[in-house]
């Protein structure tokens, strides 16, 4: 109310390039923090009425955007160039979350189609239902030092993949309290906080604690 957003839900927050992006349920807004105006610009009109899950600026200054709408997932550059990245095969992917695995590579989260990783070389490979994926709804990723990528599911527990390929799971089995993974957290250095639909655990070299 106070910077005059519209009352709508704000899933995602973001200071990229001197400038605050708000992801909404029905649009991207963007305001100046320097000035405290509000922009509509290319970027704002190219995502009209697409749902924004999650904003995330990328090792190399890109602000990625993940949407549920015809618009999915979203690399933005400082010098203003967009690039519509789900496009053909991916054209009906919604996206909820993405990170780097490392300076050069990227992992994304879909609504309902698996663990997308982006390479450095423009191609894409699918972690799917195909690949040992039991639940393809992907809400959190956390990326470790040893470039393992957790990916947390909407009642799938934890996949850890490494190389691109699943070699573990964590599930309640394995101490969690529910195996819907809102959030993964690090902390310092040493292990993660994990936000699950029911309580807080800490999880240190893949051994769960609930709080």
């Amino acid at each position: 109310s106070k910077i005059n957003l519209h009352q709508e839900a704000s899933n995602a927050v973001c200071l990229f390039n001197g400038k605050y992006y708000f992801g909404t349920d029905k649009r991207l807004e963007i305001k100046d923090s320097a000035t405290g105006k509000f922009i509509y610009d290319d970027l704002a009109k190219y995502l009209e009425k697409n749902r924004i899950r999650y904003l995330y600026k990328d090792l190399a200054d890109n602000l990625w955007i993940c949407s549920y709408g015809d618009k999915g997932l979203v690399k933005y550059s400082k010098n203003g160039n967009i690039q519509l990245v789900s496009k053909g095969d991916l054209s009906q992917f919604n996206f909820r979350c993405i990170t780097n695995v490392d300076k050069e590579n990227l992992v994304a989260g879909t609504k309902a189609n698996g663990i997308l990783f982006l390479n450095s070389d423009g191609t894409t490979n699918l972690v799917d239902d195909e690949d040992g994926l039991s639940n393809l709804q992907i809400l959190s990723l956390y990326v470790d030092a040893e470039k393992n990528v957790y990916a947390g599911t909407d009642g799938g527990g934890i996949y850890v993949l490494k190389d691109q390929k699943i070699v573990k799971h964590i599930d309640r089995s394995s101490g969690l309290t529910s195996d819907v993974i809102m959030k993964i957290v690090p902390y310092k250095d040493k292990g993660t906080f994990l936000v699950t639909s029911n309580s807080l655990c800490y999880m240190e070299n893949d051994s769960v604690v609930p709080l």
